[in-house]
């Protein structure tokens, strides 16, 4: 008589069962308990395969919403830098601006290359835009227009009081 059979089954299958080892046999039991823990796993795999096959289903359908929402942030993107620099894309290809773009910001410490990129990846359309008109500011010529001197009656420039930038304290490194 098998051990394991001893102290799984023997006491389920005489009490519960009215006697079926004596009846069947113990063979004949192990043939059904057998029986039965296939079904068992059989439903479990079944069940286990099913789950898995809805995750990912869910998943794939997860990752697809993903793409749409990138897809659709994307195309807002563009279409915000297309509204605050209509011409980004001429400018994009001029090659004064190529090269423009390799320089390092003062500011930043990174190339205004770089800058551009952090912002398109970061979808920050105000950013990336202001790296475009940023150029165009560099290349725009000042424009001075002479301011007339004031003089007072008596022939005597007036004494101008001390500008904003003046009164400011310089920056000092900390």
């Amino acid at each position: 008589m098998d051990p394991s059979f001893d102290t799984e089954l023997r006491d389920d299958f005489l009490v519960e069962a009215g006697g079926l080892v004596e009846r069947l046999g113990e063979d004949e039991c192990r043939n059904i308990v057998a029986a039965q823990r296939a079904i068992a796993e059989d439903i479990t795999k079944v069940n286990r395969n099913s789950v898995q096959r809805e995750i990912k289903e869910a998943l794939a359908g997860v990752e697809q919403e993903r793409k749409t929402l990138q897809e659709l942030r994307h195309t807002q993107f563009l279409s915000t830098v297309d509204t605050l620099v209509p011409d980004w894309r001429q400018i994009d290809n001029d090659p004064e601006f190529i090269a423009w773009l390799e320089e390092v910001d003062e500011l930043r410490g990174t190339t205004r290359r770089q800058m551009g990129e952090e912002a398109s990846h970061a979808l920050d359309a105000k950013r990336f835009a202001a790296v475009y008109n940023s150029f165009k500011t560099s290349r725009a010529k000042p424009t001075t227009v002479a301011s007339p001197k004031r003089v007072l009656p008596n022939g005597v420039p007036p004494v101008s009081a001390p500008t904003a930038q003046q009164k400011v304290a310089p920056m000092t490194p900390q």
